[in-house]
């Protein structure tokens, strides 16, 4: 166990928040505190794209058989929806409004989202037909 590279997504000072491997661990999306990023993980790491989401994302969910990132903005009270394509590239797919403090997004294979709102003490169930295809 050692440090074989060191990446460095553009996340500022409060860090990554999140990670998840798409396409066939080709790309690592990074959740940042306002923004995703695609890193190159099969190769050198560098930025491939970046999509804003709003303030506030603490984590992100992938669901692979649709390519999509899924990042709940708790500041700005909105679920962006994106979808990775085959060189990287982050696209905006579509945006939910949440509520103040909703965040970590966890998706079913179906594409519903479920969102924790702990300030509120509940769960947020976003259909697929609003933060999808």
């Amino acid at each position: 166990r050692s440090i074989t590279a060191i990446w460095n997504p553009e996340c500022g000072e409060d860090g990554p928040r999140g990670l998840a491997l798409g396409d066939g661990g080709r790309y690592l999306v990074v959740a940042c505190p306002d923004h995703l990023d695609s890193l190159a993980a099969s190769s050198d790491g560098r930025i491939v794209s970046t999509l804003p989401t709003g303030a506030g994302v603490d984590d992100l969910d992938y669901l692979p058989a649709r390519r999509a990132v899924y990042a709940a903005a708790s500041s700005d009270a909105v679920l962006t929806v994106a979808t990775l394509d085959e060189s990287g590239a982050l696209h905006a797919l579509s945006s939910a409004p949440t509520a103040k403090g909703a965040r970590n997004a966890a998706v079913t294979d179906d594409g519903t989202a479920y969102v924790a709102c702990g300030p509120a003490g509940k769960i947020l169930v976003v259909p697929p037909s609003t933060a999808s295809r």
